[in-house]
């Protein structure tokens, strides 16, 4: 919530800095990709990059308990689902950052 707020007041960077701070407390795949796409959507891909490379930074979540929560992140592993939105993420970011520094 705090990163959202700092966009709103237009501090990218310390919306960076709350978006680090909360995958630290919970590092899931899928929030750190809201929050990277959140932040190139709005105009800072090169941050939603370096939130990218924040999180493989981060230690492995533990598998979820026993139950369809746990049958779901199987498929999702399997499928390697979450390196492959990374992967389309991350390029899409690069792309919109690359064609921010040829405009400036």
């Amino acid at each position: 919530m705090q990163g959202l707020l700092d966009l709103a007041e237009s501090r990218p960077q310390a919306a960076l800095l709350a978006f680090n701070r909360a995958l630290t407390w919970e590092p899931k795949p899928g929030a750190a990709l809201k929050q990277a796409a959140i932040l190139g959507s709005l105009g800072y891909p090169a941050l939603g990059l370096a939130h990218l490379d924040y999180y493989a930074t981060l230690p492995a979540t533990a598998k979820p308990s026993f139950g369809m929560s746990r049958i779901h992140a199987f498929v999702l592993a399997r499928q390697r689902y979450w390196e492959h939105e990374t992967e389309r993420l991350r390029a899409t970011l690069k792309a919109d950052a690359a064609a921010e520094t040829k405009s400036m």
